[in-house]
């Protein structure tokens, strides 16, 4: 009867208290000068548990679909939707509207040009016709983390090779392939 008595009193003071728990670290390869999830407002958003209510609660909404982070920082998150698969199998109904990634975008120029990756980063690269360069490296490590960085200029010359495109902070490689029952992650 003590051991229940002392274990509802516990969490009776943690529900109450007003201190913030101490979020584990999951994105231990940052780069220094990089380093945003430990103090980040949405540090405690988790990929394939967090919902948009959860985000809604936490940050507010989006304009329009940028949250902002300051001077420098501006980021989106993403969700996962309905009709999404892979493997030739659908994604699990119960990851349908959780977070998928946080992608922190930079307002101005980053130059990643003279960055050096560790070992931890395997490099990748993606495309897409809806980005004005259309090409960037992403370099990925299995925690989750994705530095993603033009590989050349832009048509118009706002973009260089060598600027940092964005960061995303998503599941870890074996998360996502315990969640999806994919052996791979679609390309982004």
């Amino acid at each position: 009867m003590r051991m229940m008595s002392a274990l509802i009193g516990s969490v009776v003071l943690a529900l109450l208290s007003n201190e913030t728990p101490a979020v584990e670290q999951s994105y231990p390869n940052e780069l220094p000068g990089f380093k945003f999830h430990a103090t980040a407002r949405w540090r405690t958003l988790r990929p394939f548990l967090s919902t948009a209510n959860d985000v809604k609660a936490l940050l507010g909404s989006p304009e329009p679909v940028f949250f902002d982070a300051g001077p420098e920082w501006k980021y989106i998150v993403y969700y996962w939707g309905e009709n999404g698969h892979c493997d030739g199998k659908p994604f699990p109904k119960e990851i349908v509207g959780t977070v998928i990634s946080i992608e922190l975008v930079p307002k101005a120029r980053v130059s990643f040009r003279d960055v050096r990756f560790p070992d931890t980063f395997e490099k990748t690269e993606r495309f897409s016709s809806h980005d004005p360069v259309g090409s960037w490296d992403a370099y990925s490590d299995d925690f989750g983390l994705s530095y993603e960085v033009y590989n050349q200029d832009s048509e118009r010359g706002s973009e260089h090779a060598g600027d940092l495109k964005s960061i995303i902070y998503g599941p870890s490689r074996r998360l996502y392939a315990e969640r999806t029952g994919c052996a791979h992650e679609p390309a982004k």
